[in-house]
């Protein structure tokens, strides 16, 4: 976990908090900590800096043995999709703080407890299904929609009779290498459509 520029850091705390700076007084405040890490995600990315209060008065922070390892996994455990910050330990005048280094996030919508949310001016904002809907299609833009993973997907839901006129016309073809009869997850494994992780949604097609 990597040192920050302290000249950047007091430049940063004299800024006062805004829309990709927040202060916390303690690692006791960790749900608020999680939170502000999705509104930073969901948005431009920021900086949450603990062992500063509200007003920019550097108090410093306990940091125990395994705390910052502990912060960080409860970060990743507690956010879906998962966020990774970079947390570095800083000393200011003899006082030693915790700053948590959020970049915007490239898998847009970031959850926490089942809500999404996205930083406006000082404070997080929980987004509206609409702002969900309008942040989901701009990350699906970004990545073709043929390519896109569909976890959870129940291959039984296939219709076997379509597949099968799918084999016989890709066997006329010859533009795959498909012989005989092939179970469903054999084929889409041949095709490139099945991942560990889930289905192609253009096998899904």
């Amino acid at each position: 976990m990597a040192g920050i520029d302290r000249s950047i850091i007091l430049e940063t705390i004299g800024r006062g908090e805004g829309e990709n700076v927040e202060f916390k007084e303690s690692l006791g405040e960790l749900s608020e900590i999680i939170e502000t890490v999705v509104a930073f995600a969901n948005r431009e990315g920021g900086k949450i800096i603990i062992g500063v209060t509200d007003d920019g008065r550097v108090i410093g922070v306990r940091i125990g043995k395994g705390a910052l390892e502990n912060l960080a996994n409860n970060i990743t455990n507690a956010t879906d999709p998962p966020i990774y910050p970079s947390i570095a330990v800083e000393r200011i005048d003899d006082k030693e703080i915790i700053v948590v280094d959020v970049p915007s996030g490239a898998n847009k919508p970031y959850f926490y407890r089942g809500k999404a949310y996205i930083r406006v001016g000082r404070i997080n904002k929980v987004l509206s299904p609409g702002e969900l809907r309008e942040m989901m299609l701009k990350t699906i833009g970004r990545t073709p929609w043929g390519d896109r993973i569909v976890k959870n997907f129940d291959p039984s839901e296939i219709d076997i009779n379509t597949v099968n006129l799918f084999i016989e016309e890709v066997k006329k073809s010859g533009r795959a290498p498909i012989r005989g009869i092939e179970d469903i997850k054999s084929l889409l494994m041949k095709l490139n459509l099945l991942r560990n992780d889930g289905i192609k949604a253009s096998g899904i097609m």
